[in-house]
């Protein structure tokens, strides 16, 4: 008998001076549920004015797929590729990554994974000219 998918689930507060992340996965049945806290992070933001987001690097939220942990490590699956982030990822580390999809895409280079589990650098894996 095979093990039971994780079932997650994400939060994201849009806040006028601060945005606030959440991953938890629903532990429990349908009717006895619960949620158990993966992670959460909290950043300073530029914020949101009138209910407009004025942070771009929000775009990623929109986007994912599906989330999982291994270890203590988040995965994202975005577009049908994934990124790869450490369990205190900052949002400068998520800046680092979509930045380094940005320029992939402008250059019309594939790639399967970014890694952005390591201090300074972003590793890509997968690259197709």
């Amino acid at each position: 008998m095979s093990a039971q998918p994780q079932r997650l689930v994400a939060a994201l507060d849009l806040g006028s001076t601060k945005v606030v992340a959440l991953i938890a996965e629903v532990t429990g049945n349908p009717r006895d549920a619960g949620a158990r806290i993966l992670g959460v992070g909290v950043e300073r933001s530029n914020g949101s004015r009138r209910g407009v987001v004025r942070d771009s690097d929000l775009d990623l939220f929109g986007r994912i797929d599906a989330a999982w942990r291994v270890g203590p490590d988040v995965v994202l699956e975005v577009d049908g590729r994934r990124l790869w982030f450490g369990a205190r990822a900052s949002a400068e580390d998520i800046r680092a990554v979509m930045a380094v999809a940005q320029a992939l895409a402008r250059q019309g280079r594939a790639y399967q994974e970014l890694d952005g589990r390591f201090a300074g650098q972003v590793i890509v894996r997968g690259a197709r000219a």
